[in-house]
Order: C-alpha cells, then sequence, then structure tokens
C-alpha cells in the first residue's frame, strides 16, 4: 500500500512542480496499475499497507489524477 501512497505523492508533486515528465510517469503508472490489479477489479499491497480498500482507494486517485491536472498546477502558483 505505501507503493501506491508514494505513486500518487509523486506524481501529484510533479504537477506542481510543473515537470514536464508527468504525462510519461502517468502513461508508465496506469499502466502498471492496469496490470497488477486483482481480478475482480481492486488492488491490495503486499508490505505493510495490504488492506484492499485502501490500495484500491489509492490506485483509482493516482488513475484519476489527470483530471487534477488545473487544480494542482494552481497549488504550485
Amino acid at each position: 500500500g505505501e507503493e501506491f501512497l508514494s505513486f500518487l505523492q509523486t506524481g501529484e508533486s510533479m504537477i506542481i512542480n510543473k515537470d514536464t515528465g508527468w504525462k510519461n510517469w502517468y502513461e508508465n503508472v496506469s499502466r502498471k496499475l492496469v496490470t497488477i490489479q486483482n481480478e475482480d477489479g481492486s488492488w491490495n499491497g503486499h508490505h505493510c499497507i495490504t488492506s484492499p480498500v485502501f490500495c484500491t482507494a489509492t490506485s483509482l486517485l493516482i488513475l484519476s489524477v489527470n483530471n487534477d491536472v488545473a487544480k494542482l498546477m494552481k497549488v504550485g502558483e
């Protein structure tokens, strides 16, 4: 689960700091998330935070970060 949280924080911080590599990051992480998704549509962690509820919620936030670009860029102003 902590890896999902790290991905979310990385993506948001890239957008806030106007790092143009965020789109590449988003494509790579999104692809990875889709490949590790459980058959029932959830995600779960394999380390400290293993809760499917936490991991699924965080994965959905990661996958939707592209919808928050304008808001996140304002945070960086």
